[in-house]
């Protein structure tokens, strides 16, 4: 399902909360379980400024670390940051406060 994010930020500002709540529910749980919000971000840099620290944070991680596989992929495969939560609003708060402030997420 196709949502878009300025009339579902609408609806959860004025009054229509249960509704749009309720539209997102039902595509998760008896729907097709997969949904995009358009406009999601208002703001794209937001978006670049959070990329920018977690491509830091995995730039750190491969530096110190020695390469693990998990049950994943072999080692080198692929990139993951555990914690990446905590991680991300160490390096860069104001990007962190930011990107997780968006009412949609």
């Amino acid at each position: 399902m196709i949502f878009d994010g300025n009339r579902l930020r609408s609806a959860l500002a004025f009054g229509d909360k249960d509704s749009a709540l309720d539209q997102l529910y039902r595509c998760l749980s008896v729907g097709p379980g997969v949904l995009v919000i358009k406009k999601l971000v208002e703001d794209p840099t937001v978006i670049d400024r959070a990329n920018v620290a977690l491509e830091q944070i995995i730039e750190q991680e491969k530096s110190s670390t020695r390469i693990r596989g998990d049950h994943f992929a072999p080692g080198g495969s692929n990139d993951r940051i555990w914690n990446s939560f905590q991680k991300h609003a160490e390096i860069d708060p104001s990007s962190f406060a930011e990107y997780y402030a968006n009412d949609l997420l």
